[in-house]
């Protein structure tokens, strides 16, 4: 069985905003927009980051390692509150992909 926090919504709001502020550093000319969803039996947040760089224009792209940070983001602000901490997927991809995107600055290609 897995365990699971109790949050109300309240609670997994304030969550959101902790974790909307650490990617507002990461990328800090995007609009980052926030909705906890109270409708369900375990509240929870949705995040929309805006690809466009509000003061250049340019389009961001996500890679994987961008991912993992945001995995991590999570975990500390879980830990920080005594909250239960996600855990990384197996999938033997990934590291493949975050190596290929080290070495060559491009997306890995899935087949």
């Amino acid at each position: 069985m897995t365990q699971t926090d109790q949050l109300t919504p309240v609670k997994a709001h304030q969550l959101g905003q902790e974790f909307m502020s650490e990617l507002s550093k990461m990328y800090p000319d995007h609009e980052i927009y926030m909705a906890t969803h109270t409708d369900t039996d375990h509240p929870h947040n949705h995040f929309v980051l805006n690809a466009v760089n509000s003061e250049t224009g340019a389009k961001m792209a996500i890679n994987p390692p961008d991912i993992y940070e945001m995995h991590e983001i999570n975990n500390d602000i879980s830990k920080k509150h005594h909250l239960v901490e996600l855990t990384k997927a197996k999938n033997k991809v990934y590291p493949t992909e975050i190596a290929a995107y080290t070495q060559t600055g491009k997306q890995y290609e899935r087949i």
